[in-house]
């Protein structure tokens, strides 16, 4: 809130939510009891959120959580609640695997949990440049430099998928095939 008439004042984050539009009538509502969240990641009945660490700090952005809470949709009931190390840098889910990127210590790694919360692996990546994920059934991919990468949702194993002319932006996986933009206007892709 801003006081008027040059009054001393503050400004500081206090609330939000997170909105489904779910139901034969497709009414938007709000999920119950999920707190509002810097980053969000859904699929199937399920959706993973990062919250904000609130009420925040006067006069400054609200900091982030460092967990990430899974949520089913139609029970509005927290799975669970997961706590990382480091700063949470992206997430990603697939319904089973919920994938999420980590800083700390300089270090960055993509660390994999099950949608009860369960540690399934991580994985250490060999720089600290990716900053979008994206999830398929039994794949994560994301870019490093000029390659596309590919890592197992199970075992975590990494193989480069392809090597582009250029940096590939906003890589997506769907259908069996990963995505990219190449040269900011044209679409490639391979098969995951």
């Amino acid at each position: 809130m801003n006081c008027q008439f040059g009054l001393p004042g503050d400004i500081q984050a206090t609330g939000g939510a997170i909105w489904v539009v779910s139901g034969q009538n497709r009414t938007p509502g709000v999920l119950a009891g999920a707190p509002p969240s810097a980053q969000v990641a859904v699929a199937g009945g399920l959706v993973a959120a990062v919250p904000y660490s609130l009420p925040s700090p006067v006069d400054h952005p609200p900091t982030v959580a460092r967990v990430v809470e899974i949520w089913d949709v139609a029970a509005t009931t927290r799975l669970a609640t997961i706590s990382l190390p480091g700063r949470i840098v992206d997430i990603d889910l697939n319904g089973r695997v919920l994938a999420v990127v980590v800083q700390a210590q300089g270090r960055e790694r993509i660390v994999r949990y099950d949608a009860t919360g369960a540690k399934l692996g991580s994985t250490a990546l060999a720089t600290s440049s990716v900053r979008r994920i994206s999830m398929g059934a039994a794949v994560i991919a994301y870019a490093v430099g000029h390659r596309i990468v590919e890592m197992s949702t199970t075992s975590g194993r990494t193989r480069t998928l392809w090597r582009a002319t250029r940096t590939p932006r906003l890589v997506t996986v769907g259908s069996g095939h990963v995505y990219w933009v190449e040269h900011s206007r044209r679409i490639d892709s391979i098969a995951a």
